[in-house]
């Protein structure tokens, strides 16, 4: 740890504010507000320490999505063998909802991580705790599963892969 740029202040700050960040990424990979809430709460458990240590601001973004990854691999249930009932008049936000509660965690995982909070195919690799080219195949087959899946709804919900993208 470099110490270089941060302060304890701030890190204890980082991880307050990271807490509302894991709280809402939560509620779209777990599929409810509650499950959100506990996810949160467990990141804010593993990223306490932290918050007596100087980190610089990559190293609190990395400590906070690895954080992230474990505590949805320790709450997620399976998802259920048959899609969630949902109509095509719902707003595109559920419909995509119950479209991604259809996929394994692994593939939810790296499309809320890449979409919603935007990592890079580097960033991504580091919060899964998997190589570059690992995550790289990972969201590639998880956007084509989602796409099948809202395919098969007759869905035309916009969704733009973002694998293969530069890193």
């Amino acid at each position: 740890m470099t110490g270089q740029d941060t302060d304890p202040m701030s890190t204890a700050t980082f991880v307050e504010d990271f807490e509302g960040r894991a709280r809402r990424i939560g509620r779209i990979l777990l599929g409810s507000w509650s499950a959100g809430d506990t996810l949160a709460r467990q990141v804010r458990v593993d990223l306490e320490p932290a918050a007596h240590e100087d980190h610089t601001p990559v190293e609190l973004l990395s400590l906070g999505f690895r954080a992230v990854v474990k505590a949805a691999f320790a709450l997620d249930s399976p998802p259920d063998e048959l899609l969630p009932a949902w109509s095509l008049q719902d707003p595109p936000a559920v419909r995509l909802g119950h479209a991604l509660s259809a996929l394994p965690i692994r593939k939810r995982l790296a499309i809320v991580l890449a979409h919603q909070e935007n990592l890079s195919t580097l960033r991504l690799a580091d919060a899964m705790g998997i190589t570059p080219d690992a995550a790289e195949r990972l969201l590639s087959a998880a956007e084509g599963h989602l796409e099948a899946i809202l395919q098969a709804r007759g869905d035309d919900i916009e969704f733009e892969p973002k694998a293969h993208r530069a890193r």
